[in-house]
């Protein structure tokens, strides 16, 4: 089977990439643009982070399967290049490490007996 891969960002990290590119902005002469990208660099398999996610809440996730869109990449991945070389290095949140605060704040801010069926 087709397994669908891509880099996935913690928000933390992306805002860091956001502040740095500001500053980084600030300082060009005249106005003008550049494009960072703000990501892992690493290939995730999705569903190995919904196994991941099944971990860390405890229970199975309820799969919903789909034709696969001859449109859809299989793997995403983006290169830091640019970034770091201009911005530093980034980002620095593991997967299991975001995904554990992003489900310790959902938790908190949302009803811990959500459904998570699609309608």
């Amino acid at each position: 089977g087709r397994s669908l891969a891509r880099d996935f960002s913690f928000i933390t990290d992306v805002t860091e990439g956001v502040f740095r590119a500001t500053r980084y902005a600030s300082g060009l002469p005249g106005p003008g643009h550049e494009v960072f990208n703000i990501a892992s660099e690493q290939q995730h398999r999705v569903d190995r982070l919904v196994a991941m996610l099944e971990s860390i809440y405890g229970k199975p996730a309820k799969y919903v399967t789909a034709s696969f869109d001859s449109h859809n990449v299989l793997s995403t991945a983006a290169s830091l290049m640019h970034t770091t070389r201009n911005l530093g290095a980034l980002p620095s949140t593991p997967l299991k490490v975001g995904l554990t605060e992003f489900s310790e704040w959902f938790l908190a801010t949302r009803n811990a007996s959500w459904d998570w069926t699609l309608p």
